[in-house]
């Protein structure tokens, strides 16, 4: 059984993109709200003993922030921070997770909308759990969690309606 715990990074700061021809979208910071909820699904994880093996986390810089301020709810994990997971495209996502080791039982992928929202609504079998996809269906936000758990030895076994969506978390519901 393998579990992917999908994060989409925290609430990024915008007046530095719109202030600034210098700073592009892939240098985009945290917003103080974005840090806070970012807090939010570290407590989270604490609180709940998630553990998790593996994170893959894109190279921008808000998904890495996100992954900094998390980072101490997390024990012994190896990291992979890497320039291909800052895609927007669900099928460049789903390739990354193919080439995950399948020594890996329990990955985080934080990255970015729509391939976060999209990844998570395809994998999902909508039948079996209803209720959680209707939850998510017309928006996934910054700092929400998506938790989906597969009946698969190997990550390449991933295939459309092959999860179960164990649980939604949404930071903004957090205290």
């Amino acid at each position: 059984m393998k579990k992917i715990y999908f994060l989409r990074h925290a609430k990024s700061d915008w007046t530095l993109f719109y202030n600034s021809s210098d700073v592009s979208d892939f240098d985009r910071p945290l917003s103080k709200k974005g840090i806070l909820n970012a807090k939010k699904i570290k407590e989270y994880i604490r609180r709940e003993k998630i553990l998790i093996d593996f994170v893959a986390c894109s190279s921008s810089k808000r998904t890495f922030e996100t992954f900094l301020i998390i980072k101490p709810s997390l024990k012994n994990i190896k990291l992979l921070k890497c320039d291909e997971l800052y895609t927007f495209n669900e099928t460049k996502l789903i390739k990354q997770i193919y080439k995950f080791s399948n020594k890996f039982e329990n990955i985080l992928i934080i990255g970015h909308n729509p391939a976060i929202h999209d990844t998570v609504l395809n994998l999902t079998n909508k039948n079996i759990n209803e209720n959680k996809i209707n939850l998510i269906n017309e928006k996934f936000p910054t700092s929400c969690l998506a938790i989906v758990e597969f009946k698969i030895k190997e990550w390449k076994q991933l295939e459309g309606n092959s999860g179960t969506l164990k649980e939604v978390i949404f930071s903004k519901e957090l205290f």
